[in-house]
């Protein structure tokens, strides 16, 4: 059972989302190259960044929820105040559109995957960069940590997600399945599994030991754009260009429920369990 909230109206299309660590504030990354955010409490907008010069393609608050990271077609990184609006670092390494930025749990890194075909890492406290990791031959358009921050997760247009050793910079796994672009990858909960979305319409879930796949998530009729796994880890939650989000079983690969009522293609989504109750956004090129 889904109860809908209020649908959030933006003047651009809304290209990527996130939560605070607390669930509290929620921040939409528009292709006019703002950030809004807003208050869960009350839906209302509490913030919004300007400085951009190009799409904002993804966010990511840091472990205590005071900075969010921002990449974007400008070739740049930022980093925000959340509290005040102010951009505390521009980040400028990337040669290309940077399409993927994610705190590490420790919060003292960044990483960025860029259409340049590389990863970069990032020093939170000085703004340099730490390691820059090649070996994807084709747009780099997702990395994640995993929860311990010892590895990062690659996804690329060369239909393969990578795993990097953080500490070295040598990839240790490259996952292999896929029959198209590799659009969104997350780590579960406990780091012992990965999700991949693709444009080839499918879900792969993969074994991170082991580089194996363990489930093939078939149901959607066009690309997947967004994968993500519930705070829990039982559940996975997909968005695809075919205007649905659909939740699936970790476990058993079997889906639970589709979401539909979007009147544009779904870009990013996010999960947040508050008081046993599970809470989705999704954010739509119908602007909502």
């Amino acid at each position: 059972q889904f109860g809908e909230l209020p649908f959030l109206k933006e003047n651009g299309n809304v290209l990527c989302s996130a939560y605070t660590p607390d669930g509290k504030t929620y921040a939409a990354g528009l292709n006019d190259g703002n950030i809004s955010l807003y208050e869960t409490s009350s839906w209302n907008r509490i913030q919004r960044f300007e400085g951009h010069s190009g799409s904002v393609n993804s966010l990511s608050f840091s472990p205590t929820g005071d900075r969010i990271a921002s990449g974007s077609d400008d070739k740049t990184m930022r980093l925000w105040d959340v509290d005040t609006g102010e951009c505390i670092y521009t980040l400028q390494g990337h040669s290309d559109n940077v399409k993927s930025v994610m705190y590490s749990p420790k919060g003292d890194r960044i990483a960025s995957g860029s259409d340049d075909f590389t990863v970069v890492v990032w020093s939170v406290d000085s703004g340099e960069c730490v390691h820059t990791l090649q070996g994807h031959s084709k747009y780099v358009n997702s990395v994640v940590y995993s929860p311990k921050g010892n590895r990062i997760a690659s996804r690329s247009c060369d239909k393969t997600v990578r795993l990097w050793d953080v500490d070295t910079g040598e990839c240790v796994h490259t996952l292999q399945g896929h029959s198209d672009w590799v659009c969104s990858v997350v780590y579960s909960p406990k780091g012992n599994r990965i999700a991949s979305g693709s444009w080839d319409n499918t879900v792969r879930q993969w074994d991170v030991d082991t580089g194996e796949c363990v489930h093939t998530l078939q149901g959607h009729s066009d690309w997947v754009s967004s994968v993500v796994y519930s705070p829990e880890g039982d559940r996975i939650a997909s968005g695809s260009f075919d205007n649905i989000v659909r939740l699936w079983n970790v476990e058993t690969g079997q889906p639970l429920a589709t979401i539909s009522g979007f009147n544009g293609f779904i870009n990013s989504i996010a999960l947040e369990s508050t008081f046993g109750a599970l809470y989705l956004a999704a954010g739509s090129y119908d602007k909502s």
